[in-house]
């Protein structure tokens, strides 16, 4: 893709790549718990590539998500200029509901050859609550596949308003366009986003 995407950013472990991730606020970006194990992380920003372009932000702090939630909130040492993604209001996510995701993943079905460029796809959610052991997880159904490296990414509804975060990939990838989301508009994760980032 070509299109500008100021709110996307790209997750880095001791500056290698990890996962994608989203600015919701000035000091704040929104990813997956698992991404965040590690020390020494940094984000890209105002790049659809996830190695170069843009400029970086060291992150200061890693709030995550009560319960087992894959959902981490990362506060950056200073603020960075972009347009952020809004939250989508709380309840706002549902079954047959169209959705686009983005992320950095892997693209081949074996889990190698990690894409440089940010990729899409679309497609409509199709169960809500489908892995509980990692959180409150939705499956969605999209003209391509979630793998490794997508991870944190968002989900984003028809207006555009973040409502999920990228959890659980398809390992094989086999086409099915497979992709499992925490959602962050239940009523526990969304008032936890307003509480941490102030949004």
């Amino acid at each position: 893709m070509s299109t500008p995407l100021p709110w996307i950013s790209a997750l880095h472990t001791n500056g290698r790549f990890t996962c994608t991730s989203s600015i919701i606020a000035a000091e704040w970006v929104i990813t997956a718990k698992h991404c965040v194990d590690q020390p020494s992380l940094s984000v890209r920003v105002g790049s659809l590539t996830r190695s170069s372009g843009g400029s970086t932000a060291n992150v200061a702090q890693v709030v995550r998500a009560p319960g087992n939630n894959d959902v981490a909130l990362l506060k950056l040492a200073s603020g960075v200029q972009a347009t952020y993604l809004t939250v989508a209001a709380q309840g706002s996510l549902s079954v047959g509901m169209q959705e686009r995701v983005y992320g950095w993943g892997y693209q081949n079905s074996d889990w190698t050859n990690l894409a440089e460029n940010l990729r899409t796809s679309s497609g409509t959610v199709t169960e809500l609550d489908c892995a509980s052991d990692f959180g409150d997880v939705a499956c969605i159904r999209n003209d391509g596949d979630t793998a490794g490296g997508d991870s944190g990414g968002p989900m984003l509804n028809s207006a555009g308003d973040l409502v999920a975060v990228c959890s659980i990939g398809n390992k094989p990838t086999d086409g099915s366009g497979f992709g499992g989301y925490n959602t962050i508009v239940s009523s526990a994760v969304r008032s936890w986003i307003q509480q941490t980032a102030g949004v």
